[in-house]
């Protein structure tokens, strides 16, 4: 098999994870890392063992394909000039900032035929795996994925940082045009949006409540999908899944709940979720998403192949994050004075041991 020669673009959290990932698989050789700040890419060169460049543009004429995990205002201009070089492309989510830029891209990966993945990783999270059997024609999907303040990924809000796994794994699982968005969000940190709560519609019925947050006190990814088979609980992070499935009791409402005794009741309490809305736990089959979405993209450059979350899928994507946000943006202007932060940066962390005044 052929080595690919791959070199990563951003020595940021993400950068590391995919150079530790990458120099784990065979026929793939790492020819260098890429970041401006001269102290992250010595470190991580000196980590991984690699040569530090200071500009992507030093790599071209010697990679095959890239990762790019820098801050997403440099996406588009970077994968501009890899794609324009005849270089295949896989870039961490979102895509870019805007539509246009994320057109932009997709354009250039399909005109020069070459491969352009996105890094939704929760694709590959075995946790969604393992449940896609049970996923068939939603009706109404909750999600939640909250975070304290991680100082990454501080160019984007919240839509575009964490909301876009969800938004992404919805329009897989919706066959249907989308009918309707509305949205909230309000900013704490800034300059963007830090927590935000969408409501989608689609054309086929399926309602969807996506809830973001990146200043919460506690941690959590899970999505709740409600189908004619029944339910699925699914935690991103454990990772694990749950099937509630609809017997025959249930579904068909043949308990008379107000003819029961007290005694009846509490009988049927107990025995719920075990007889009434049966739960089955999922068989998880471990693994490392990113790794498996990095697996993919090396895949599809030797067969030449399309990935799952290519650009017309990431532009998808991008439009209802669009969508979100305009919302967003519109009961803002319509507030009866501008928004602000709750806080700055230097209310949290005061420059050089200096408090603030009063």
């Amino acid at each position: 098999m052929e080595t690919l020669r791959i070199g990563v673009i951003g020595a940021g959290h993400l950068g590391r994870i995919h150079t530790r990932l990458a120099q784990t698989q065979e026929h793939i050789e790492l020819v260098g890392i890429v970041d401006p700040i001269d102290a992250t890419r010595q470190q991580v060169a000196a980590e991984f063992q690699l040569v530090p460049y200071a500009s992507h543009h030093a790599l071209i004429d010697r990679m095959d394909a890239a990762i790019i995990a820098t801050p997403t205002k440099y996406h588009r201009s970077v994968a501009v000039d890899l794609l324009r070089a005849g270089l295949h492309v896989f870039i961490e989510k979102p895509i870019a900032v805007t539509l246009d830029e994320a057109e932009t891209i997709a354009y250039l990966a399909n005109h020069h035929q070459r491969v352009l993945q996105i890094g939704h990783v929760e694709r590959f999270n075995p946790a969604l795996i393992a449940a896609q059997p049970f996923l068939d024609q939603p009706k109404h999907i909750e999600t939640k994925r909250t975070s304290g303040y991680s100082f990454r990924s501080t160019d984007i809000g919240v839509v575009l940082d964490l909301m876009i796994h969800d938004i992404d794994i919805v329009l897989s699982l919706c066959d249907s045009p989308v009918a309707h968005v509305d949205a909230v969000g309000t900013t704490v940190v800034g300059p963007h949006e830090d927590i935000a709560h969408a409501r989608m519609e689609f054309e086929n019925g399926c309602v969807v409540n996506l809830h973001a947050s990146r200043v919460s006190r506690n941690t959590e990814r899970s999505m709740q999908i409600l189908t004619d088979q029944g339910s699925v609980e699914v935690d991103f992070s454990g990772p694990t899944s749950t099937f509630f499935e609809n017997t025959r009791t249930a579904s068909h409402t043949d308990l008379q709940v107000d003819l029961l005794t007290p005694l009846q009741k509490d009988e049927i309490k107990e025995r719920f979720f075990k007889q009434v809305f049966v739960a089955r736990e999922l068989e998880i089959t471990p693994s490392n998403a990113i790794l498996k979405e990095q697996q993919e993209f090396f895949s599809c450059i030797r067969k030449n192949a399309r990935p799952q979350i290519d650009g017309t899928v990431a532009i998808s994507t991008m439009e209802v994050a669009s969508q979100i946000l305009a919302a967003i943006q519109q009961r803002q202007v319509h507030q009866a004075s501008p928004q602000k932060p709750f806080a700055t940066l230097a209310d949290i962390a005061p420059i050089h041991g200096q408090r603030k005044a009063g």
